[in-house]
């Protein structure tokens, strides 16, 4: 009776061992998720207004079906009217090389899934659609 009282009180302690390192993985990978989660928010706010450039004349001050004036350079993402605010990451365009879509990264404030880098995503937008890539 002893030695199965003893069983059972390893197997307890082994259990609550198991469900307390679990939970403190968790509570490490939470902050990640959450940046994660608001860089893809901010990246589908980001795809609609390239999506409306693109649909927008050049007396507009779009791109009038071509993602071709959206450059690389620092006032590409300056295009949108208004401009957007990013708050949980800085945010760039990417050069594409075509007219019909247009990369654009965010890269957040805390540690991804490797912790030595940043949090990462990517949105691909075209004309129609879009597509995020969670690159950490």
């Amino acid at each position: 009776m002893a030695q199965r009282q003893i069983l059972l009180m390893v197997l307890g302690v082994c259990i609550v061992g198991i469900v307390a390192s679990v939970g403190a993985i968790s509570l490490q990978q939470q902050p990640a998720a959450e940046n994660r989660n608001e860089l893809v928010t901010e990246l589908l706010r980001y795809a609609t207004e390239a999506q409306s450039f693109y649909g927008r004349s050049l007396e507009q001050g779009g791109g009038e079906g071509s993602f071709l004036l959206l450059t690389a350079t620092s006032n590409g993402l300056g295009r949108f009217s208004p401009p957007l605010q990013p708050v949980h990451g800085d945010f760039h365009l990417k050069r594409t090389g075509c007219s019909s879509s247009v990369q654009i990264v965010g890269i957040g404030v805390v540690p991804g899934i490797d912790p030595r880098m940043p949090v990462r995503a990517m949105i691909t937008v075209y004309a129609e659609s879009s597509s995020v890539l969670i690159l950490n």
